[in-house]
């Protein structure tokens, strides 16, 4: 049975055609995705000071703002003030999206530092976690009145989603703005088991299935082994079938239904599949779940279940 998948668009965006079902962890579970809402802080035409989508934090006394003068793309960007005394004071805005535990996630945005001195520097982080308390780790720019665009990255640790955060941070006291605009998110999903299939004496197929990665034909994907002598995580499935412990690229297409050349019986291998974006985004993802061991499934079982997939 072909499955509803969602549809993953280039700069992050998901549009879901439906709950996708994934095999995961043994189980058939509903999967789906909530992309980032307003990272270009148009979404309102209201006189808003935080934007829709949005929520702010700071350690003291802040101002936020709709920023109509000073944007990276029109019309609008959001302006935040910190706290106006003690260096250190910070204020931002966050905001939380859905992602499954292993997800690579990696996010850009563009920040000015409105000040012609060195007063205040514009941070971008996040929390794997989904947690609303700002990192410790940040991306960081201290360039003077000229858009800079930040990237940070991770991997959602829990099924909470991940929170990321734009943030300005004071270097002195005094009355400094600065304004982030165009914050995008580039999201790989675990992939499911793979597809197994043509099983011979010292060779296998495996079929990469992309899952919720199927709408984003950049998605890449790595195919690692274990058993045997090999171990899921440290040893990969190169592009010419052969095995090395380094991890080799490609997209769904380009994997087709590899042959893997093996040293053993198939029945003694197991095999998993992790995503990164793309060949910019590389973030990459947990390792998905393994094929059961085919010597449980039965070669005839294989074959059926690689035949059961259409190719895209």
């Amino acid at each position: 049975m072909m499955m509803p998948r969602s549809r993953v668009l280039r700069g992050g965006k998901v549009a879901m055609l439906a709950a996708a079902i994934v095999f995961v962890g043994g189980a058939w579970q509903a999967a789906s995705a909530t992309p980032l809402q307003n990272g270009n802080f148009d979404a309102s035409t209201t006189n808003w000071t935080v934007a829709t989508g949005w929520t702010s934090y700071s350690s003291g006394t802040a101002a936020f703002s709709k920023n109509t003068t000073v944007f990276h793309s029109s019309p609008n960007a959001q302006r935040i003030r910190p706290p106006t005394s003690g260096s250190g004071a910070y204020a931002g805005v966050y905001q939380t999206v859905d992602a499954g535990v292993g997800d690579a996630v990696t996010f850009t945005a563009w920040s000015y530092n409105e000040s012609p001195s060195q007063y205040i520097t514009t941070r971008l982080g996040m929390q794997g976690d989904g947690t609303t308390t700002p990192p410790a780790v940040w991306s960081t720019n201290s360039a003077k009145q000229t858009w800079t665009m930040l990237t940070t990255a991770g991997n959602a640790t829990v099924e909470n989603g991940v929170t990321v955060f734009l943030d300005a941070k004071r270097g002195g006291s005094g009355t400094y703005y600065a304004d982030f605009d165009d914050v995008v998110e580039y999201h790989a999903f675990v992939p499911p088991v793979p597809l197994l299939g043509n099983p011979q004496p010292l060779s296998v197929d495996v079929d990469v299935d992309p899952g919720l990665n199927s709408g984003n034909a950049l998605a890449e994907f790595a195919i690692s082994i274990g058993g045997g002598g090999y171990t899921l995580g440290t040893d990969f499935v190169q592009t010419d079938g052969s095995i090395l412990n380094s991890v080799a690229w490609l997209t769904d297409a380009g994997w087709g239904a590899k042959t893997v050349t093996l040293p053993g019986d198939p029945s003694n291998y197991q095999f998993a599949v992790m995503a990164r974006y793309d060949g910019t985004y590389t973030q990459q993802t947990y390792l998905g779940p393994p094929t059961p061991e085919p010597a449980t499934l039965g070669f005839l079982a294989l074959g059926a279940l690689l035949l059961a997939r259409k190719r895209r």
